[in-house]
């Protein structure tokens, strides 16, 4: 052997199966797969993708997830719940603001206010407003109460209307 020579089998790769790695791709010729990867043994992953031009991390059992997109969407995922605890927590759309479940719940210790320049709430089986104490419908123009069928008016003890004309029939 030449003394500066390296035989082939020093040269060969060697790697462990199952470890960290951490991976810095420029990509294939076409500059295609350019990337920084950093997975876990385990699998749990962080992804910078310059040709995917999207930031991503994940749980190694793929139940929860988060991507940073290059259309300036962020999408999050979770197979069970998403959980988020602040002072104040805003949230801000410029478009529509969509919350979609099959039980919705909102919730207030001291006040809930609903505000909007139209304000809307439809029940396509029942519509129900209910408090132990009092509920009001105040209005500084019309209030009208329509229904197609049949409508009640029922109370416990005493039932006063009050108007300057009021017209039944």
């Amino acid at each position: 052997n030449d003394p500066g020579s390296v035989p082939p089998e020093s040269m060969r790769v060697v790697g462990r199966e199952g470890g960290h790695n951490f991976v810095l791709d420029d990509g294939d010729i076409n500059g295609n797969d350019q990337l920084v990867r950093i997975r876990t043994a385990k699998g749990h992953q962080i992804i910078l993708s310059d040709s995917g031009d999207t930031l991503y991390i994940s749980h190694a059992n793929g139940q929860s997830w988060f991507e940073l997109g290059a259309e300036g969407t962020v999408d999050v995922y979770a197979a069970n719940s998403v959980n988020i605890r602040g002072g104040d927590i805003n949230f801000h759309a410029d478009r529509n603001l969509n919350l979609n479940g099959q039980t919705v719940n909102i919730n207030s210790d001291s006040m809930l206010n609903i505000q909007g320049k139209q304000t809307q709430i439809t029940g396509t089986d029942s519509l129900l407003s209910y408090s132990d104490k009092y509920v009001g419908i105040k209005s500084d123009g019309t209030i009208s109460l329509e229904n197609a069928k049949t409508g009640t008016w029922e109370a416990g003890s005493s039932m006063v209307l009050s108007a300057g004309c009021i017209d039944l029939n």
